[in-house]
């Protein structure tokens, strides 16, 4: 089968191509800009395997282990069983019954994946991380079991790099201060709060020259900094 899902949304595209596994693929590569941390090593049915209809096709199993965005779960839902270790009350039993029969891993960079982890998803072929960093995944364990990492490197480096600006004008110029003060009536009854100082000619130390920091500095030399 050819590319399962057309949505923008990469992170969704990353997670549900990688886990169904698309015939386009390519070792190390994700389509659309994905990363592929660890190639593929297993594979499920390739350009010489026929594939049975849609409709007949089991579904193969997730297990989403950290929350993410409804219309992504309620996409993957439409061509995967998705088994819900997020929502689990006992994670552990959740994870003893689910995970020996899950082949895609859907989580974030904020859960541990280690090997003793994988060791309990052996039939896991893929770890679909959504977010940027992968510090919290053990590739060489991952690489060991030929379990294929991805993340989704690009997916909001323009807006971090705003939200970070827009912060260093909220604190620099006192926005949430000045919102209060003409909330409050204080604008009507005291007159202007005190003045501010402006961005230009400042300095701004970034920590982390990376594709998120580069973008930062981009915008920093717009305002004078």
């Amino acid at each position: 089968m050819a590319h399962l899902f057309q949505s923008r949304l990469q992170i969704l595209h990353l997670v549900a191509v990688a886990c169904k596994l698309c015939e386009d693929r390519r070792p190390g590569l994700a389509p659309d800009g994905g990363q592929c941390i660890v190639p593929f090593g297993r594979c499920l049915p390739s350009r010489d395997t026929p594939a049975a209809p849609e409709s007949r096709m089991p579904k193969p199993d997730i297990l989403v282990i950290r929350n993410t965005r409804p219309a992504v779960l309620e996409e993957l839902a439409q061509h995967f069983t998705l088994h819900r270790m997020d929502l689990a009350e006992d994670q552990a039993a959740f994870l003893a019954e689910h995970g020996p029969k899950a082949r895609g891993l859907v989580t974030t960079g904020g859960f541990v994946l280690d090997a003793a982890f994988l060791d309990q998803v052996p039939q896991a072929e893929i770890a679909a991380s959504c977010g940027v960093g992968f510090d919290s995944i053990d590739v060489a364990a991952c690489s060991e079991r030929q379990v294929q990492v991805t993340n989704t490197p690009d997916v909001l480096t323009d807006d971090v790099a705003d939200m970070a600006i827009a912060l260093v004008l909220a604190v620099q110029r006192n926005m949430i201060g000045g919102h209060a003060h003409v909330a409050s009536g204080a604008w009507g009854r005291d007159g202007p709060m005190p003045l501010t100082r402006a961005l230009r000619g400042k300095r701004a130390g970034i920590v982390g020259l990376g594709r998120i920091g580069k973008a930062i500095a981009e915008r920093c030399t717009a305002f004078g900094l």
